[in-house]
């Protein structure tokens, strides 16, 4: 199913709904806060693939191959064509654990997980009377929201739907927290399940005042999106576990980055959203 969301689904992002989200957090920007907490870490992250993958280009090539596919997609929903039919992606968080019981440290219960997913719904959405709504005028439904995975790549029915507990000490990882460098090369390509079926989510412990990041969609073998030769095997988002969970179900102890919406944010860079500031804007 997942090898449905072709180009036209990224080019839902373009329409403004993420950028417009109205957040009971502090506003997601690109880099440190005052409070040492760098917030989102995809472009450094995507600086480091490109360097590495110089075939993949920049990312305002990126923005130039999407662009006529914007205008397909907004010439589609013009009045007596039909709409674009509401796609559901599976979703699997990866909750990579040190050993911990369920429900302890890193290895989080699944109420914050099942939180975090009403959360992407309403903000993906935009779910009137929950916090996903906004009156923004460039605020819009993505048609685009998530279901929890039932089973694993094999067919086997998982015993907690969209959850994936890893221990790291039976993997034999290294010690927790974990640098973006650390989890692309070994975490992400010993525990990613097939990313054109999956949106992958891992949720851990990372170093350096980390909240996330994410890997943008040129890379992930989906159909329909550029094959730029880049690795399908770091195809996903990055959370900080303590950031997990929704407006109505926060992440205790853990404010003002407990509402779920740093996920909300690096999905959107995992279909394509840039920083609203990018590209000199704002």
């Amino acid at each position: 199913m997942f090898k449905k969301l072709t180009c036209w689904v990224v080019s839902l992002f373009f329409s403004g709904s993420l950028g417009a989200q109205q957040d009971h957090e502090p506003t997601h920007e690109h880099g440190r806060n005052g409070h040492g907490v760098d917030k989102c870490h995809t472009m450094e992250v995507d600086q480091k693939l490109r360097d590495k993958f110089p075939e993949l280009g920049t990312l305002s090539d990126f923005e130039k191959w999407l662009a006529p596919r914007v205008r397909e997609y907004k010439q589609d929903l013009a009045p007596g064509k039909r709409a674009k039919a509401i796609l559901t992606v599976p979703i699997i968080f990866h909750i990579v654990h040190n050993g911990e019981a369920v429900g302890s440290g890193s290895n989080i219960s699944a109420t914050y997980v099942n939180a975090q997913l009403v959360q992407l719904n309403n903000d993906f959405r935009k779910i009137m009377g929950t916090s996903g709504f906004n009156s923004n005028p460039v605020g819009a439904d993505t048609e685009l929201q998530f279901c929890a995975a039932l089973v694993d790549p094999a067919g086997n029915v998982l015993a907690e739907p969209g959850i994936n507990r890893i221990n790291r000490n039976t993997q034999g990882w290294n010690v927790p927290p974990y640098s973006d460098t650390y989890t692309d090369a070994t975490i992400k390509p010993q525990s990613i399940w097939d990313p054109t079926r999956y949106v992958n989510t891992w949720v851990m412990s990372l170093t350096g005042g980390l909240l996330g990041y994410a890997q943008f969609p040129n890379m992930s073998g989906v159909g329909g999106l550029p094959n730029d030769n880049g690795p399908a095997n770091t195809d996903g988002v990055v959370v900080l576990y303590t950031s997990v969970g929704s407006s109505t179900v926060p992440y205790p102890g853990a404010s003002p980055y407990d509402s779920g919406r740093t996920l909300t944010h690096e999905l959107g860079h995992f279909f394509g959203l840039l920083h609203t500031f990018q590209g000199g804007c704002g």
